[in-house]
């Protein structure tokens, strides 16, 4: 199948172009170009925790997610772990498991499965941030021009990649079987109830309001989608789903 990419942003769609990546649209999650029921599978990376209204967002990607189809969201959790690296990447807020499972749901999504990942890196984030914290905090009392915000993000030797890889390698593999009850991101799957289910929903549920009068094809699409940074980008629709 294929798989569309959107961004905001004209230099993250040209970064795309120059690694391969072919169906680009620049635009914004706020104001998707594409009619309902169109993907068979959306993946947000990484991204409501941009927005203000993330319902809202999370709404509109039920309409463009045919039903039967799959979202994939992950979020950074835990609002104790609110850092400067969070400021600078624009975030309104961080989560928690529980609260984005029945944001989820009050779009309209069935979950299928909610766990923390990045578990391993909880420790080491949650220390380093914390002093961080406490730092720029101190600066401020004592009247010291504090350093400028920076992210998380740097280039670590190749040592310290090599073993964050093996970790996280291992993580994943855990996660096949098993779900984290804390880490430093949040992984949700969910699905749009197939049509035929939606009929017995009543009449007048809000979250299915759009399906009245709706005819929707029961043929696979060709195409589903992938939302990252703040836009979107695609998954082919026979993709397996962890």
């Amino acid at each position: 199948g294929d798989a569309i990419g959107i961004d905001t942003s004209p230099l993250a769609i040209h970064y795309a172009k120059a690694r391969g990546v072919r169906h680009l649209v620049q635009g914004s999650i706020n104001a998707m170009p594409f009619p309902s029921a169109t993907f068979d599978c959306v993946l947000a990376l990484d991204v409501i925790e941009h927005v203000d209204d993330d319902l809202g967002i999370l709404t509109q990607l039920h309409e463009v997610v045919k039903p039967g189809g799959h979202l994939i969201v992950t979020v950074p959790a835990f609002q104790m772990l609110w850092s400067e690296h969070d400021v600078i990447n624009l975030h309104k807020r961080r989560y928690r498991a529980s609260g984005l499972r029945r944001l989820i749901e009050e779009a309209g999504f069935a979950i299928e499965r909610v766990t923390y990942c990045n578990t391993m890196l909880t420790l080491p984030v949650f220390v380093t941030r914390k002093a961080k914290n406490l730092l720029r905090a101190f600066k401020h009392y004592r009247n010291i021009e504090p350093d400028p915000l920076e992210s998380d993000l740097t280039d670590y030797p190749r040592a310290i990649n090599t073993a964050l890889y093996w970790l996280l390698k291992g993580e994943s593999r855990l996660m096949r079987h098993m779900n984290f009850p804390f880490g430093v991101s949040i992984l949700a799957i969910a699905r749009r109830p197939p049509l035929e289910t939606s009929h017995a929903l009543a009449a007048d549920s809000p979250n299915w309001t759009a399906l009245r009068g709706a005819s929707y094809s029961t043929r696979p699409s060709a195409v589903s989608i992938r939302i990252t940074g703040v836009g979107c980008t695609c998954a082919p629709p026979n993709a397996s789903v962890p």
